[in-house]
């Protein structure tokens, strides 16, 4: 009963993470980008340099972002955890979604822009 509990919390959390990213990702993150990244002679800027510095950005934010809700729910978990082995699983387990959740949202972020 205790591991289903454990399962459906960090469910629950790693849902939080990825809602607190893409919010992030949406509407927080672009205040931090430049606007000369953004916009060239009054037109959305789409050359290889512009999008190139601007998905950088978007990405190590994410990534600061991403490390500092993974390293709150491993807190969480080693405090009311004893096994140390699981919540090593579980850190591994949150870091490989989280990567790929913002692998997912950099993608999704230029797709209009590639197409």
């Amino acid at each position: 009963m205790r591991k289903t509990i454990y399962v459906a919390l960090n469910l629950i959390f790693q849902l939080v993470v990825f809602f607190c990213l893409m919010y992030a990702n949406t509407y927080i993150n672009n205040n931090a980008v430049p606007e000369s990244l953004l916009w060239k002679g009054n037109q959305p800027r789409t050359d290889f340099h512009g999008m190139l510095d601007f998905a950088a950005i978007k990405t190590l934010l994410l990534i600061i972002e991403g490390s500092f809700f993974v390293g709150a729910v491993y807190l969480i978990n080693r405090s009311t955890l004893n096994s140390q082995s699981m919540v090593k699983r579980t850190l591994t387990v949150h870091i490989t979604l989280t990567t790929c959740f913002i692998a997912i949202l950099i993608w999704g972020s230029f797709k209009g822009y590639l197409w």
